[in-house]
């Protein structure tokens, strides 16, 4: 192509020319570079023996500072099919273009813009067979161009409460700290790890009450966590647990969060030096809303932020583990579907066809998806 792509010392990313290595197939050359970039990325060679698209789900866990759209081209790269990689040259224009999103990105803050929204949720074909609920809950809401959108996934092992209840408690007790803030106030940190607290409170005294006031031997309930609170297309994110963000435009999909989940604390160990090893295995959760400390008292996990401005035709799509766990079952491919999925018709649609696919590749778990959408056309 007469072009290569440059990670400078300082992170950022940049196209001089060079020449790609010729003794390799032009797939290998990609997916060898996007190996280096994640390598790069995270300060350190790759596990053996582990598939590289398997970090993506961690990566934030080690750069949380990394551009929205950074790991798009990377996905891209790493997909299994040779075939379906992009050619040195489509991969370099992928990253052109990604770098000129983040450039507008900058100037693109519109406080008075309105997004829309769209969602769906299944309880899971399986799950519907037997007889169980959807422990998934979800909130939309709107006041002017300030909106909040919450997902929830409850934890179906407690037996002192309900996932259901957790979930529904999370997001009823979100909607009304929000319902009480006076309208138009900047989303913050602060405000919302308040928000977060009391709903972690509000959940670990429903587990008290359900056991009685005894929670010895018992299970007390929790849930997972995703939170937007958007001024206009300027967005704050907040999570604990493992249901995912994706930041989805022309230019493809990217992972916003990082899993809360066993394999996410062990790839952070292996990250700074304390692991000597790590597989990507380990779905149970490591933070969630309903903790307590050991001494039984409400104990809140702090939780992951973010803030990002939507680029006009970007969506921001909150999905739960019963959609990402069962529409792909590599991790590049599930970008790729994402990507894909999420981006056509309006968002109600996307979500709508989100959630049937899930149904359609097995439908083991809860479905959830809620879309936002900053408007092309705005």
């Amino acid at each position: 192509t007469g072009d290569t792509l440059v990670l400078r010392p300082d992170g950022s990313v940049g196209i001089e020319p060079a020449a790609f290595v010729e003794s390799m197939a032009p797939s290998e050359t990609v997916r060898l570079a996007a190996i280096l970039m994640l390598e790069a990325f995270l300060g350190r060679g790759l596990p053996a023996g582990v598939d590289p698209a398997r970090l993506l789900p961690h990566t934030r866990h080690r750069r949380p500072d990394l551009p929205p759209t950074a790991l798009a081209p990377l996905a891209a790269a790493l997909l299994p099919d040779p075939e379906a990689r992009p050619s040195p040259a489509e991969w370099l224009a992928s990253w052109a273009e990604v770098a000129a999103v983040e450039r507008m990105r900058v100037e693109a803050g519109r406080p008075n813009v309105l997004l829309r929204a769209g969602y769906d949720s299944h309880i899971g074909r399986v799950k519907l067979m037997q007889t169980q609920v959807n422990q998934d809950a979800m909130f939309v809401g709107a006041r002017g161009p300030e909106t909040l959108a919450v997902v929830a996934d409850g934890i179906s092992l407690s037996d002192a409460g309900r996932g259901d209840q957790a979930s529904r408690l999370a997001v009823q007790t979100l909607a009304h700290v929000w319902s009480r803030l006076q309208p138009g106030r900047v989303a913050s940190t602060r405000l919302v790890d308040r928000a977060l607290v009391l709903a972690n409170k509000a959940i670990c005294d429903g587990s008290l009450d359900a056991a009685d006031g005894d929670l010895t031997g018992r299970m007390p309930m929790g849930t997972t966590i995703l939170v937007v609170h958007a001024n206009g297309n300027r967005v704050h994110l907040a999570w604990l647990g493992d249901s995912r963000a994706y930041l989805v435009g022309p230019w493809g999909a990217a992972q916003l969060t990082a899993d809360d989940n066993v394999s996410g604390a062990a790839f952070e160990g292996w990250c700074d030096g304390s692991a000597r090893a790590w597989h990507p295995e380990g779905h149970a959760l490591v933070r969630y809303l309903g903790h307590f400390d050991t001494h039984g008292e409400p104990a809140p996990f702090q939780p992951h932020h973010t803030s990002l401005v939507l680029a006009p035709g970007e969506r921001l799509l909150l999905l739960t583990d019963g959609i990402t766990d069962y529409i792909a079952g590599h991790e590049a491919e599930l970008v790729q579907v994402v990507a894909e999925t999420g981006r056509h018709g309006t968002p109600d649609m996307a979500a709508r066809a989100l959630v049937n696919l899930a149904n359609g590749e097995g439908g083991g778990d809860n479905a959830t998806a809620v879309i936002l959408e900053y408007p092309a056309d705005a």
